[in-house]
């Protein structure tokens, strides 16, 4: 009996032993489960943060992107607007000139009519100048005449005018 004791004994040595040896076993699985978890959250929240901060990255490209193209379209605008106000001077100085070019149309009218007079007064002055040089020569072809009628002699002067008296 003493054996059967003794077998006994062994087998509840052994199986506390046992028991004993696959509570730590599954302790350690547990443990390496655990760490594993452990490991794979922390993957997981790194590889977040990463992407988190790409995005942030991206974020700020995009919105400098935005504020150039923001700061484009402002300096464009205000040339379009420098264009406009330039043309719109542009035609008032136009209206501005037809204005006054038709307030002083009459001006311009009676401008052209006295340059137009004076081309005449200059026309009628060389009329009148053939015209008295044409009779003075007359008049000398006619006192030669007479003067050849009273038989005084012709004399030329070295410029070929007649003289009619000596």
């Amino acid at each position: 009996m003493k054996k059967l004791y003794f077998v006994i004994a062994a087998l509840l040595i052994s199986s506390a032993a046992f028991s004993q040896s696959l509570q730590d076993q599954i302790n350690a699985v547990n443990g390496v489960y655990q760490a594993n978890q452990n490991a794979e959250q922390q993957r997981i929240a790194e590889q977040q943060k990463q992407a988190a901060a790409a995005q942030a990255k991206r974020d700020a490209q995009a919105a400098e992107q935005a504020r150039i193209a923001a700061k484009d379209k402002a300096r464009n605008q205000a040339f379009e607007d420098e264009q406009r106000a330039l043309d719109l001077d542009q035609r008032k100085a136009e209206v501005a000139g037809s204005k006054a070019q038709a307030k002083r149309a009459n001006d311009y009218i009676d401008a052209d009519l006295k340059k137009k007079n004076a081309q005449a007064d200059v026309v009628q002055s060389e009329a009148d100048a053939n015209r008295n040089i044409s009779k003075g020569a007359g008049d000398m072809m006619s006192g030669v005449g007479k003067g050849a009628a009273k038989g005084l002699p012709n004399q030329t002067t070295n410029n070929n005018t007649n003289v009619l008296f000596k």
